[in-house]
């Protein structure tokens, strides 16, 4: 198998084990039919992961999961999604065209992604620029120690600590995590550190997974084979084949899966736990989705545990006498896959949706006359963005949950038009509302009826141009 071949083959098991870890984090593999085609899509690619069609397959039926749950999705979610749709994109494109010249849609994809793991760090590190994300008190640029400090095991220990102290960690916490989301895409891009910048992307995301997200470091474990020189693949198959058993065993579980997820498909309609902890969508249920020993624990997180244990061994182990040099270039009309993703990145600063935009925890703020970002203006295109409505204090809707607006937020008033609208044509009536906007107290019986918060919204509206809620208290985590 040619040097080619093998990176994709790699980047294919990879990437379907990332959606996987992702599904299982979120309680969706077994939420539809969608989700059960994309297992069962999955297990056929890791069948035959050379096979370019099978990962094609797969990421047709995955973005179709997430076309079904949006937007009720995250920033990880919108990325993995832009990187199925631009998998399918090129493969209808090239499928004519790469085989005639000799070369194949990895060819193409390689460059691609490897921009899109760079505009991804850039984006997470550029909003993080911020006052609110680099004062002690955020949530986002504390967030991991936060979770030390809260863990039952570790907590005990901290308290002997005095304010001054924690506040000290806390400084360390934020700076320490811009340093290294900085650090990580200039490693990798630079050949000859680029599995330094690897480590340190296992170290940092590996820590976060053990406590909290081990669903979204899957992918960039994924991503980063891309860096990595050919001397880095050779490893993983001289230890696939030292291991020929490893073949047939892994054969057997993937066909397992195959005859397994249907069954539970089918069960989870009688039995409440298949449906809580594998067939429900986690942000569509008031279940917390933090780290407890239940099945998704066993299924999920304990297999992460092994996977970034192997991943980090292949790391470290791998001969490092020849740097490899670099592959396609991506040039011509391909540079419109990460002129888009840098456009989805910068839409907070441009008023076109503070949702999905990367933030990664940054607690930037955009909206209205807000902006807390050190030196980035809102250019603010499209005007949408300026015109905020405040709940009353006491009473301001009968339909918080269905809106999606809780009484210590605001919003954007063409969130609230474009959820009033989406409620009246499931057919709600008498929808109670109670706002400040522009000065004036607004309340309203039946919203639906007002011509002022009906609006037309199209499929594109509803699925990816999403304002975020906004905290009134400005020192409440944002993110």
């Amino acid at each position: 198998m040619d040097k080619i071949s093998k990176r994709y083959t790699v980047f294919t098991v990879m990437w379907v084990l990332a959606v996987f870890f992702h599904m299982i984090h979120r309680s969706d593999l077994v939420s539809g039919i969608f989700p059960v085609l994309t297992i069962l899509a999955g297990c056929y690619a890791l069948l035959n992961p050379a096979k370019e069609i099978r990962l094609v397959l797969f990421s047709l039926f995955h973005a179709c999961v997430y076309l079904i749950n949006a937007p009720n999705t995250g920033n990880h979610a919108f990325f993995a999604f832009y990187v199925d749709l631009t998998i399918i994109i090129l493969f209808c494109l090239n499928f004519r065209n790469a085989y005639s010249k000799g070369t194949r849609n990895f060819d193409y994809l390689k460059p691609i992604l490897i921009s899109f793991t760079v505009i991804l760090y850039f984006a997470a590190v550029f909003h993080k620029l911020n006052w609110n994300y680099l004062q002690p008190e955020s949530c986002g640029g504390t967030m991991l120690l936060n979770l030390v400090l809260n863990y039952k095991i570790a907590s005990p220990y901290f308290t002997m600590l005095s304010t001054d102290t924690i506040t000290i960690f806390r400084y360390i916490n934020i700076y320490s995590s811009l340093i290294l989301e900085m650090l990580i895409p200039i490693l990798l891009l630079w050949r000859r550190f680029a599995w330094i910048g690897c480590l340190l992307g296992i170290l940092l995301h590996g820590a976060l997974g053990f406590v909290y997200f081990w669903h979204f470091t899957p992918m960039l474990y994924a991503l980063y084979i891309l860096f990595l020189p050919d001397s880095f693949i050779d490893k993983i198959y001289e230890v696939y084949t030292r291991f020929g058993l490893v073949n047939r065993n892994i054969k057997g579980v993937i066909l397992g899966l195959v005859f397994l997820i249907p069954i539970l498909y089918v069960l989870k309609n009688f039995y409440p736990l298949i449906e809580m902890e594998l067939g429900s969508f986690s942000r569509n249920t008031d279940r917390d989705w933090s780290l407890g020993f239940n099945i998704r624990s066993v299924i999920g997180w304990f297999p992460f545990l092994i996977y970034s244990a192997i991943f980090l061994y292949f790391v470290l182990s791998f001969p490092r006498t020849r740097v490899a040099r670099s592959g396609t270039r991506l040039s011509g009309p391909y540079f419109i896959f990460p002129l888009i993703l840098i456009l989805n990145g910068f839409s907070p600063y441009l008023g076109l949706k503070t949702h999905q935009s990367f933030g990664m925890f940054s607690g930037l703020m955009t909206h209205g006359k807000s902006n807390n970002h050190l030196f980035m203006p809102n250019i603010n295109i499209v005007k949408t963005q300026t015109d905020i409505v405040i709940p009353c204090k006491n009473y301001h809707t009968n339909f918080a949950k269905q809106l999606r607006w809780r009484k210590d937020e605001k919003l954007v008033f063409y969130e609230l038009q474009k959820r009033v609208t989406e409620l009246k044509q499931l057919g709600v009536g008498g929808i109670e509302l109670c706002y400040w906007t522009n000065g004036r107290l607004i309340k309203t019986q039946n919203a639906e009826l007002d011509s002022s918060l009906i609006i037309p919204i199209s499929w594109v509206d509803k699925k990816f141009r999403i304002y975020r809620e906004i905290p009134i208290n400005e020192n409440k985590c944002y993110y």
